[in-house]
């Protein structure tokens, strides 16, 4: 499980903490400037996600960020849009109240900002399939539209990870543990199908990790995709 995630805001002179504090089982975030002072905090967050099987992810929204993690004690994922100060905007959004985490792994969710109004979150869903899983939400945490199953047969050890592009559109990778492989897709703003589920690696082998992150030069960009091979 990941208990740890930062992430810059957009103006680059402060920065998010996200983590979870173990002992009382709850999740929080600190947004500190860039000498190291802390400027907010959410504090509590959820209250309690559960001793294991949980994940959190940040990402900046404009003014404001959003903040996305799997509750093992209620078994869904969920998110919470808050302000840079730290003030949250609206209450929790249930994401998939059903997601029924039981993998003690993480990459399990994963958020990013596509523009400063809309943000894409993608998570692997262990409930009634496992099944990696799709949705936009807007800058105040509401779901935009149905959930979008990228596939619906990955095994119980998914991994998940997500990057934006061109500020209209997500690049995610993940690990298909049914299959063994590294697989890509991409969405856009309006969750159309840019590129469809494209495997880089068919031979990837068990309890696989994977990353995803943008790169740019003054005209294009582009997506750089980091994985374990275990073969």
């Amino acid at each position: 499980r990941r208990l740890i995630e930062i992430y810059f805001i957009v103006d680059k002179t402060n920065f998010i903490v996200g983590y979870t504090k173990f002992l009382l089982r709850d999740d929080n975030a600190t947004v500190y400037d860039i000498n190291g002072n802390v400027k907010a905090r959410s504090d509590p967050g959820d209250a309690e996600i559960g001793t294991s099987a949980y994940d959190i992810a940040v990402s900046y929204l404009g003014d404001r960020f959003v903040y996305c993690y799997i509750d093992q004690k209620e078994g869904d994922t969920d998110l919470r849009i808050y302000l840079n100060n730290g003030s949250q905007v609206g209450t929790e959004t249930d994401i998939d109240t059903a997601s029924s985490p039981s993998t003690n792994l993480d990459n399990l969710v994963d958020c990013v900002a596509k523009n400063e109004s809309r943000a894409a979150v993608v998570w692997y869903d262990a409930g009634a399939a496992d099944d990696v899983t799709f949705n936009i939400v807007n800058n105040i945490g509401t779901t935009l539209y149905t959930d979008a199953d990228i596939d619906n047969a990955v095994g119980n050890t998914a991994r998940v990870s997500v990057t934006a592009l061109y500020n209209d559109r997500a690049a995610m990778v993940f690990y298909d543990a049914a299959d063994a492989d590294i697989t890509i897709a991409i969405r856009d703003i309006n969750n159309n199908v840019r590129l469809a589920p494209k495997d880089i690696e068919v031979n990837a082998g068990t309890i696989n990790r994977v990353a995803i992150a943008t790169i740019k030069n003054e005209t294009k960009e582009y997506f750089v995709v980091v994985w374990l091979n275990n073969t």
